[in-house]
């Protein structure tokens, strides 16, 4: 399994946080294997492929 992390840049508009917040996979989440952690984990829970 090949997994590939790209980070776009850093989040800005906040005003005094330290660490400046960052942000990754933004508009990728069409391509997320599983689509949804949550449903992904209720399946295995209740015996479901």
């Amino acid at each position: 399994m090949k997994v590939e992390v790209k980070i776009d840049g850093f989040a800005t508009g906040a005003k005094g946080t330290t660490p400046e917040d960052f942000t990754e996979g933004v508009g990728e989440g069409s391509d997320l294997v599983p689509p949804s952690l949550y449903e992904d984990q209720v399946a295995k829970r209740i015996g479901q492929p």
